[in-house]
């Protein structure tokens, strides 16, 4: 995947998203993504609302 195919977002950090400058590939939707190192999920995976059991 290409750098300017990549989502890129700057919300702050929720769960296993952070932002950053490193490429990633999302574990939740396998998305390339751009953030923290540690990162492991994109903001859009990590920002949908959980439903309530």
């Amino acid at each position: 995947m290409k750098w300017d195919e990549m989502k890129e977002d700057k919300r702050p950090k929720k769960g296993a998203w952070a932002p950053g400058y490193y490429t990633n590939k999302c574990q939740e939707c396998g998305d390339g993504f751009i953030g923290d190192k540690r990162a492991h999920s994109c903001a859009d995976c990590a920002y949908i609302e959980q439903p309530s059991k």
